[in-house]
């Protein structure tokens, strides 16, 4: 069993350190290895904070390492760095487990995986939805909580981050609009179907757009549990194509008002 389980922890494509009481490696898998830069035997005796850095200031009661040892849970992290040999940072995830022997805690498992990759997609994502003016929103019909990301904060013209509340969100609408996404809502909340509307809005600084937006519903075990779905700025589109119809029924008038010449033979 002890050579399967170590074969599994040699194998793995997740770092993995074991951390005496003190925070000092004295074991490393390849996988940690390779992530951080080191061969394996300059990674045993180093602090792991040279490698990771978990913590928000220089106190050690927010070190996680130290904090596990006092408890049986799990910590879990996002948002902390990986410090590389060549001086590079990258973003990691981490799992700390304690290890105890009869009862006792005598370190610490530190499992971790890059997750630069994510961070860039996710990057490129809020870049793409910014420039589309088009953000994503999801309501928990269990919790009642909103959620909407970054660009949908930006076309409401609301601080990123501000608790969003229902009906709130919904005085934003016009009020011959409100009643169409409330009936939407609900339609999509009873039967699952989707919606695609077209809508006007006043954002908090008093702007008026129109945007689009779409609602879908999200089933789980025969019930919706979640509705989510995109809103888009369009107000340039719906502008433009009000003006190019102007200006065509303004030419169509005029050439109404030429008077037909009349041919005589």
């Amino acid at each position: 069993t002890h050579r399967r389980n170590q074969a599994i922890v040699e194998g793995a494509g997740e770092g993995v350190l074991e951390l005496d009481n003190v925070g000092q490696v004295r074991y490393a898998n390849p996988a940690a290895a390779k992530l951080v830069g080191y061969e394996i035997e300059e990674l045993l005796g180093l602090d792991y904070r040279a490698l990771i850095n978990t913590q928000t200031d220089d106190d050690n009661r927010t070190d996680p390492v130290r904090r596990v040892r006092y408890t049986t849970d799990i910590m879990r992290g996002v948002g902390a760095l990986l410090r590389r040999k060549n001086g590079q940072f990258r973003p990691v995830e981490y799992r700390i487990v304690p290890v105890t022997e009869q009862r006792a805690t005598v370190g610490t498992v530190l499992v971790f995986h890059d997750v630069g990759e994510r961070v860039r997609l996710d990057n490129l994502l809020k870049d793409m939805q910014t420039t589309a003016r088009i953000g994503g929103w999801e309501y928990d019909t269990e919790t009642h909580k909103i959620h909407w990301t970054e660009a949908l904060y930006s076309i409401h013209d609301l601080p990123f981050g501000q608790p969003i509340e229902l009906e709130a969100s919904r005085d934003m609408f016009h009020a011959e609009d409100r009643k169409k996404v409330v009936e939407a809502s609900q339609h999509a909340n009873d039967t699952g179907a989707s919606s695609d509307l077209h809508l006007r809005l006043t954002s908090a600084r008093g702007r008026a757009l129109w945007v689009g937006m779409i609602i879908k519903a999200e089933r789980r075990n025969g019930k919706i549990v979640r509705l989510h779905g995109t809103l888009q700025d369009v107000t340039d589109r719906v502008v433009a194509e009000r003006q190019l119809r102007e200006t065509r029924d303004f030419f169509e008038l005029t050439l109404n008002a030429v008077p037909t010449p009349i041919n005589y033979f």
